[in-house]
């Protein structure tokens, strides 16, 4: 069997003080499935990861010996995080402690990855480890539809719409609340799905996370006074759609939301990722949120960095432009970027009549498409070097 260690480890490493690893025992069979050359795996956390683990302390020393000698290859896996920093520890704490580069594989959530550690490299002088790009959650999807949903769901009908978009939230990532007060402003709340309320993360209220937008925004008067404007939204209760535990991570599709897709015409996806400043993990990064919706064939505007529908392009989606204006993708401003977004979303509630019917038509073959090059993928790993 290609992968020598199984079990294979897993470090949590989100909370340095609190580190824990798990073993895992199909992990590294399946999602390397088929594979030919022998490597060693582990899937990691984030930066923290080889910090808080030593790898020379994992391995056994006669697989550190094969790797040195060329014969094995370190597999390490983060595709659940979009953590440019990642690439920096293993650098740091695998490469320059002695184990060629050359003989690591990266696999990462970050579409464009290879950039950052070419860059990387060279800042370092040492060889660029090899990387791939791993559409961990649209594999999830594919597994849900080819193997749960013996009917797909029959998305956009013809009638009238009590409720225009689905818009899901649990933790409170800096443009979720940002999205919410621009969505009051516009008086579009009440048009649309949301879930918003108490998560997991105790930093996750409107009085901290109103403090860090007025910091972030500072110097941007459109966003400040939409803000100042809407400074009651503070006292909103919380929103629950087909559950009140916005604690559990919902990675997975079940059927408990079917209905809000059925009776609503597109999705507002707030991505994980989106703010481009230092410490805020802008990058391009495509998570279960936006594979449910090519699962569920639902039309979507998605909250992300900047530039990044060019990477769903690439894995052979088409997206909406044309019945959705998509220049948002494009504006790295990130205060004009939901702006626009928000604008869109406006828009696209108003339709009504003949212009919602073309909406529909246009949204329903483009969803078709979609879900039949989901259906049909092979492959979810890409090298990128």
């Amino acid at each position: 069997m290609p992968c020598v260690n199984t079990p294979s480890p897993y470090l949590i490493t989100y909370d340095p003080s609190n580190p824990r690893l798990e073993m895992t025992t199909s992990r590294a069979t399946v999602v390397r499935k088929g594979e030919t050359f022998n490597y060693w795996y582990c899937q990691f956390s984030c930066h923290n990861s080889f910090k808080c683990y030593d790898i020379f302390q994992l391995m056994s020393a006669k697989d550190i010996d094969r790797v040195k000698k060329g014969k094995l290859f370190i597999v390490l896996d983060n595709g659940l995080e979009p953590f440019l920093k990642s690439a920096d520890s293993i650098y740091y704490n695998i490469v320059m402690r002695g184990i060629p580069a050359q003989q690591i594989i990266f696999m990462s959530s970050v579409p464009n990855m290879i950039d950052y550690v070419s860059n990387l490299s060279r800042q370092l002088g040492e060889d660029p480890i090899r990387v791939e790009w791993y559409s961990l959650f649209e594999e999830a999807m594919w597994e849900v539809i080819t193997n749960q949903l013996t009917i797909p769901l029959d998305t956009l009908p013809k009638k009238q719409y009590n409720k225009k978009y689905i818009n899901f939230n649990r933790r409170w990532r800096l443009h979720r609340p940002l999205m919410l007060t621009l969505l009051k402003d516009k008086n579009l709340l009440d048009q649309g799905y949301i879930s918003f309320g108490k998560s997991d993360f105790p930093q996750d209220t409107w009085s901290s996370r109103w403090n860090e937008m007025q910091r972030y925004y500072s110097n941007d008067r459109d966003i400040l006074d939409i803000l100042d404007r809407n400074i009651d939204i503070q006292q909103m209760d919380p929103m629950y759609l087909d559950t009140d535990d916005l604690v559990t991570n919902r990675a997975e599709q079940t059927n408990s939301t079917d209905k809000y897709y059925l009776d609503t015409y597109f999705s507002l996806v707030n991505e994980t990722t989106y703010h481009t400043k230092p410490g805020y993990d802008g990058v391009p990064f495509w998570s279960e949120k936006i594979f449910k919706c090519i699962g569920m064939k639902h039309p979507f505007i998605v909250a992300t960095a900047p530039n990044s529908l060019q990477y769903l392009k690439q894995l052979g989606y088409k997206t909406f432009d044309g019945i959705i204006d998509e220049s948002y993708d494009l504006e790295t401003d990130d205060g004009k970027r939901m702006i626009k977004i928000v604008n869109e979303t406006e828009r696209l509630c108003k339709l009504q009549s003949t212009e919602l019917e073309n909406f529909l038509d246009q949204a329903k073959e483009i969803c078709e498409y979609n879900y039949t090059v989901l259906k049909n993928k092979t492959e979810f790993i890409r090298a990128m070097n």
